[in-house]
């Protein structure tokens, strides 16, 4: 008998007038909740691995699901219901789920925690949108970024957030906007705007290159 964590989110995960804050349950948020349990236990890097999914187009959305990894070992799968699943039982199309096998989880040697102390300089959020073509993965624009975010030896990319993906007019078939949140951070000082330009510049060349990313206006 198997072991099985089932996590299900609709809606708005969290909401504030006053802030203007409306954070909603998609495939991205729930992708950092399982990154987030799982670093918190000693799973994370490249331990962790999110690859398409390609095993069950029945109960998730072929477009808006993956298949969670730990080494080559699938923990589970996550993502939109399918459609059709949503019609079926009839509930809302924006319900997304997870379903883990924690036999994976417990099997595996978790490794040490390590805490890295928070950074006292701010941070600097950079909003930025590509066109690519529809084939492009999110998974690859956010590892590019990832890549690309270094000033003298030191990561500089806090966070990477996905808040946009639209197709449709003023996007040329075949093509899908995407809209990323980027939040640098320094652990030694304030980021300067000279240096924030350099790193926005070595990221927005970088994807240039490596997906054929064209910067939106």
């Amino acid at each position: 008998m198997e072991e099985r964590l089932a996590i299900a989110t609709s809606g708005s995960l969290q909401k504030s007038r006053w802030q203007k804050l409306d954070i909603k349950a998609d495939f991205y948020t729930m992708k950092g909740l399982l990154e987030s349990i799982l670093s918190s236990i000693g799973f994370e890097g490249k331990r962790v691995m999110i690859k398409e999914n390609t095993l069950d187009h029945e109960r998730f959305h072929p477009y808006q699901s993956a298949c969670l990894y730990l080494g080559k070992q699938l923990v589970g799968i996550f993502g939109t219901i399918h459609p059709q699943l949503s019609k079926r039982y009839d509930v809302s199309e924006d319900v997304v789920v997870a379903e883990l096998n924690l036999e994976v989880v417990l099997q595996n040697k978790a490794s040490k925690i390590k805490y890295t102390p928070m950074s006292k300089y701010p941070g600097v959020n950079q909003d930025l949108a590509f066109v690519v073509e529809q084939t492009v993965k999110v998974g690859d624009i956010i590892a590019c970024i990832e890549k690309n975010g270094k000033l003298e030896k030191e990561n500089l990319i806090q966070s990477v957030e996905v808040f946009d993906i639209y197709q449709g007019e003023h996007v040329e078939k075949g093509y899908k906007s995407i809209a990323l949140s980027v939040i640098f951070r320094s652990a030694t000082h304030t980021l300067s705007e000279k240096e924030i330009n350099t790193l926005r510049e070595a990221i927005l060349n970088a994807l240039k290159l490596e997906v054929k990313a064209q910067l939106r206006a």
